[in-house]
C-alpha cells in the first residue's frame, strides 16, 4: 500500500521544482558563455525545404521540394571568429503538366569570412553560367550577414555574442523557451521565435502561406551551436529544416579552410571598390 508524502515534502518539492525553472534569459547567459568558450565547431546539416503550393512562386510551377546538405566551420583566430558556411542543394519542380517528369536543378552557395573580407558565392543561380561572387569588408560585428532564422547559426560567433543578437531579436520577434531536446547525441535548448502577433494580422492569404512566421531553434548546450532549425508558415506548413548530423568541437580546424579565392571565370562584384561620391566644390574667397 503506498503512502502519502507529507504536506510539507510535497510544499518543498513544488516549491524546488518551481526554483530550479530556467529563464529565457538565463537559458540564453548560459549558451551564449558555451558559445564563447568554443575554440572551433564544424557541423554538418541535413537540408529539407518545401516551397507550399498557396505561396506567389508555387502558385505558378507548383510545389517546390529542396533537399541537400550543408557544413558550418568556425575557428577563433584572436578576438574574431573565423566563418565558413556552404549548401548544396537540389530544387525539384513539378513538369509543366501532369506527364512531365519534374525537374530537378542544383544550387550551391558559400559563405566565408575569414577576418578580413566576406565572401558570398552562389552557382547555379536560374539562367546564369558563371558563379556570382560578392566580396565586401567583414562585418565589424563579424558573421556571414545570415537574414531570418538563419541568423542563429552565426550569431553565437559573433563580437556581440549569442545574448546581444538575441536581444536585437526580441525587438520584432517573440522569443521564448520551448523546452530541451537532442541532437546527434548531444543535449540541446530549444527557443521559439515567433513573428509578433499584431504583424500576422495584416498578413493576407497569401503571405501566410509564403512568409516565415515561426521558428524552432535547437542549441547546443555545450558549444551554443544551433544544431537544429525549423521554420512554419502562418499556416503551420514547415518550410523548412536543418538539423545537425554531425559535430565535431575543438578539433584544431585548420586556418587554410576559411581562405577563399573566386574561381576563373566567376563574376565577382567588389563592394569595396564602389567609387566615391563627388567632392563638393571649394568655395572662392570673396575679393576684397
Amino acid at each position: 500500500m503506498r503512502r502519502a508524502l507529507p504536506h510539507g515534502i510535497w510544499i518543498a518539492l513544488l516549491c524546488g521544482a518551481w526554483a530550479g525553472a530556467e529563464t529565457l534569459d538565463e537559458a540564453v547567459d548560459r549558451l551564449a558563455k558555451a558559445a564563447a568558450e568554443t575554440r572551433d565547431v564544424k557541423i554538418q546539416y541535413a537540408v529539407q525545404g518545401v516551397q507550399p503550393a498557396g505561396s506567389a512562386g508555387a502558385a505558378r510551377a507548383g510545389k517546390r521540394t529542396v533537399t541537400g546538405t550543408g557544413e558550418f566551420l568556425m575557428l577563433r583566430e584572436g578576438d574574431k571568429c573565423l566563418q565558413r558556411l556552404a549548401t548544396n542543394l537540389t530544387i525539384e519542380a513539378p513538369g509543366p503538366d501532369a506527364k512531365a517528369p519534374p525537374t530537378k536543378a542544383t544550387r550551391n552557395t558559400l559563405s566565408v569570412n575569414d577576418g578580413q573580407t566576406l565572401w558570398l558565392a552562389d552557382t547555379g543561380r536560374p539562367g546564369k553560367q558563371a558563379v556570382l561572387v560578392q566580396k565586401q569588408r567583414a562585418p565589424a560585428r563579424g558573421g556571414l550577414r545570415l537574414r531570418s532564422s538563419l541568423a542563429t547559426i552565426d550569431s553565437p560567433y559573433t563580437t556581440t555574442g549569442l545574448k546581444a543578437e538575441m536581444k536585437e531579436m526580441g525587438q520584432y520577434l517573440d522569443l521564448k523557451l520551448a523546452g530541451k531536446g537532442t541532437v546527434a547525441g548531444r543535449p540541446t535548448t530549444t527557443i521559439e521565435l515567433g513573428v509578433k502577433a499584431e504583424r500576422l494580422k495584416g498578413w493576407g492569404e497569401g503571405r501566410i502561406a509564403a512568409a516565415l512566421a515561426r521558428s524552432l531553434v535547437e542549441i547546443d548546450d555545450a558549444t551554443g551551436a544551433a544544431l537544429a532549425l525549423k521554420d512554419f508558415n502562418g499556416a503551420g506548413e514547415l518550410l523548412r529544416s536543418l538539423t545537425a548530423t554531425d559535430v565535431k568541437v575543438n578539433a584544431g580546424l585548420d586556418k587554410k579552410l576559411f581562405a577563399y579565392s573566386p574561381p576563373e571565370g566567376a563574376e565577382v562584384i567588389d563592394l569595396n571598390a564602389r567609387p566615391e561620391p563627388p567632392k563638393a566644390p571649394e568655395k572662392q574667397p570673396k575679393a576684397p
